[in-house]
């Protein structure tokens, strides 16, 4: 089975996709089939960084020269216990104060640079049952940064940092389990396709707003070769791709799949 990769939640905002051929021809047929269709299922892998499995990403080996602290990537959990997490890998543990609000909490980063601009893309966890509309890391001066959670309600996290034996670090901000209200809307359910190549951190199935599309990546758009080839943005009248395109398609932001539903304690879930 041909499988679908899906690069973060972590691309924040922006959902970057490698498809081949055969997914294509899928996508295509389901934008032509009638309204009252059967959900498309697609098979998706994370490939980002995940905290606890010393996952490494393109272009870190150019920080071993430099010095400070280099913020190399932002991600989002959804935890087995129902919580969820907002966690960013560093080259240096960080120096930071927290500043929260009803809807909004902001680590302010002393020490520390942004490295490759695609990670300042906002991380969008709408549709997940976490607290966390969208994050983002935002440079505030030299050598500040601040990583802005906004709310979908008032919620308490706690904040800590590890240090994984491959030499990176992770700030971690978790939330407890919840029922955090969804925003209004009609959706689409991109269901999880399983089999026996399944990987235990496959991202589960969850609902999308239906007026989002898959549309091939301009070479206008300011992504690493790595990171590209399909993005997923809000249709618009003048964006919407034709049937004959890329199709409709959901995308899935990628979390982990909770192996069991019993309390973990392993600081990396």
């Amino acid at each position: 089975m041909s499988r679908l990769a899906i690069c973060s939640v972590f691309l924040a905002g922006v959902f970057v996709a490698f498809p081949a051929s055969s997914q294509v021809e899928q996508w295509r047929s389901a934008a032509e089939k009638a309204p009252d269709a059967a959900p498309l299922q697609l098979s998706q892998h994370y490939t980002g960084t995940k905290p606890g499995t010393g996952n490494h990403l393109p272009r870190v080996a150019e920080l071993k020269t430099k010095t400070g602290s280099w913020i190399t990537w932002p991600g989002f959990q959804m935890k087995p216990d129902g919580g969820s997490r907002i966690f960013i890998q560093t080259t240096q543990p960080l120096q930071y104060t927290l500043r929260s609000t009803a809807k909004r909490i902001t680590l302010k980063i002393s020490g520390a640079k942004i490295h490759l601009s695609n990670n300042r893309n906002p991380l969008v966890t709408t549709w997940f049952n976490t607290p966390v509309q969208k994050s983002r890391l935002r440079n505030a001066g030299k050598n500040k940064v601040d990583l802005i959670l906004d709310l979908k309600g008032q919620a308490t996290p706690a904040v800590s940092q590890l240090s994984d034996e491959d030499g990176f670090h992770y700030l971690f901000i978790d939330f407890p389990p919840g029922e955090w209200q969804r925003e209004q809307g009609d959706s689409q359910v991109l269901s999880r396709v399983d089999s026996p190549a399944s990987h235990a951190d496959d991202t589960p199935g969850i609902e999308v707003p239906s007026d989002f599309v898959y549309t091939p990546a301009g070479d206008g758009e300011d992504m690493p070769e790595w990171k590209r080839n399909v993005l997923m943005r809000k249709a618009t009248s003048s964006s919407t791709p034709a049937a004959d395109s890329a199709g409709t398609a959901p995308a899935a932001p990628a979390g982990d799949v909770a192996a069991e539903d019993t309390p973990n304690d392993d600081p990396w879930i």
